[in-house]
């Protein structure tokens, strides 16, 4: 059974290669951009960009680091780290990034987590 604590996950009867192979899965089918991988260091970097809510939202950049380490047979433990970034909009049309730095906010780091959570029942 897998369960979340704090900004990780650990993954029970699941050893550290298919925890990498199911994320990678999970990631294409959320259509989201790898931006790195590493199945031998257990690394997986994606880019997801999140749309501003309201009139007034803003849109953010976020770069979703997955780490995974074998805390002992047939348990995986996957950490996320997550850097945000604001998505500004010059006057003549371009586009900059603010990096606002590793995002605080739990909420964001439980919603990524609950979401990995879910896949990885579901394909079980």
């Amino acid at each position: 059974m897998a369960q979340i604590k704090g900004p990780q996950l650990v993954m029970d009867e699941m050893g550290k290669q298919e925890s990498f192979d199911k994320l990678i899965e999970y990631a294409l089918d959320k259509d989201y951009f790898i931006q790195a991988m590493d199945s031998k260091r257990g690394f997986v970097q994606i880019k997801v960009i999140q749309k501003g809510k309201g009139i007034f939202g803003r849109d953010r950049r976020l770069l979703v680091n997955y780490l995974i380490d074998e805390t002992k047979k047939d348990q995986a433990r996957i950490r996320v780290q997550i850097n945000e970034e604001i998505i500004e909009l010059a006057a003549d049309g371009t586009k900059h990034y603010d990096d606002l730095g590793r995002a605080i906010k739990e909420k964001l780091y439980v919603t990524y987590l609950e979401e990995l959570l879910l896949f990885y029942e579901k394909v079980k």
